[in-house]
């Protein structure tokens, strides 16, 4: 189930952002989006998760400025992806997903181009939570997703199989 929850921020706490929060239309589509490029993979679905969400909203809280665009990671204890000049839940998952034509799965690796793909397909993953950023310029919209139980992305080698963690997690088109 989602819920809604909607919180307004001061503008020049964002720098001229008018609204950061996650509403149930944008909570729907964002999950909904997700979880269609994942049946894609054949992995399981992802589930709604609020404490997610509220460290996606609090990281846009501090962090995200309409006025002067930076992506910067939080550095946090989750998987994230981040966009901007989208808008609603789809576009900024389908602008992620698109990653997929340049992802190597001879060569299943961490890479900048790839990261926001193997990200929403990562097999391992179970939870997202996510938040935006509305702003009154051409950016739009920031959108925020965090993710866990597992992260995703994670480098190396699982040492229970010897397979890397990339070829057990980011699966060919089904």
């Amino acid at each position: 189930a989602t819920s809604t929850r909607t919180t307004s921020a001061a503008p020049s706490s964002t720098g001229g952002a008018s609204n950061i929060y996650n509403d149930g239309e944008f909570n729907n589509a964002i999950l909904r989006e997700h979880n269609i490029k994942r049946a894609l993979h054949g992995v399981p679905s992802l589930a709604w998760d609020d404490s997610l969400a509220t460290f996606a909203h609090d990281y846009a809280a501090r962090a995200f400025s309409c006025d002067n665009v930076q992506l910067i990671h939080s550095n946090g204890p989750y998987g994230e992806n981040l966009a901007a000049g989208y808008v609603g839940g789809a576009d900024p998952v389908d602008a992620w997903y698109d990653e997929i034509k340049d992802y190597n799965y001879n060569n299943p690796v961490f890479a900048e181009e790839t990261g926001h793909f193997t990200q929403v397909v990562w097999k391992g993953t179970t939870k997202v939570g996510c938040a935006r950023v509305q702003c009154n310029n051409i950016w739009r919209q920031y959108t925020i997703c965090e993710y866990s139980e597992t992260r995703g992305n994670i480098v190396g080698t699982d040492p229970r199989t010897g397979k890397s963690f990339f070829s057990e997690n980011v699966l060919p088109l089904i």
